[in-house]
């Protein structure tokens, strides 16, 4: 069965297609689900882990996408198990920032994701953005308004809706 096309001009942009695609995953992770079986406030998640459906189904996409010079949003944070001492290697997605020497990384699942708390106990981490592979350091992880105040203003407000966010600054 063929691949329906797509309409829509903008669309037909690569670069505008995966920008709406890192749109769509960003609100989907910062909104949580919609519709007839969101289950409504009381259901809503806790930050704590993603759910397991959720990486399962974005893993592909985060994979081929992230670190790749025309896909500016997500990147790959490479770091080191604090206690196993197990390289990896984590996509993330990236929330541009009104200043070039700071990288910003929303935490949508809480300051205790593994990768953060890795990267925390390292004091540094290497970035694959861009195209090209960037060291960071001195992370801290900061509260929605000061999150708010770094993003640039399309994405202040879901950065918001995270409950802390992690900065790097680039050397």
């Amino acid at each position: 069965m063929p691949l329906p096309t797509v309409s829509a001009p903008w669309l037909r942009d690569r670069n505008a297609a995966s920008t709406a695609a890192a749109l769509a995953v960003a609100a989907a992770l910062a909104f949580g689900p919609v519709g007839a079986h969101a289950g409504g406030m009381a259901a809503r998640r806790r930050p704590g882990k993603p759910p397991r459906w959720l990486l399962r189904a974005s893993a592909p996409f985060a994979i081929a996408l992230a670190g790749r010079r025309w896909f500016p949003l997500w990147a790959v944070v490479h770091h080191r198990g604090r206690r196993s001492g197990t390289e990896y290697d984590t996509p993330i997605a990236i929330v541009p920032t009104v200043a070039s020497d700071v990288v910003l990384i929303g935490l949508p699942w809480g300051p205790t994701t593994e990768w953060a708390r890795n990267v925390q106990a390292a004091g540094r981490a290497v970035l694959s953005w861009r195209g090209r592979i960037e060291v960071a350091d001195e992370p801290r992880v900061v509260g929605p308004e000061v999150a708010s105040a770094l993003a640039k203003p399309p994405y202040r407000m879901v950065v918001r809706r995270f409950p802390a966010s992690l900065v790097l600054t680039r050397r």
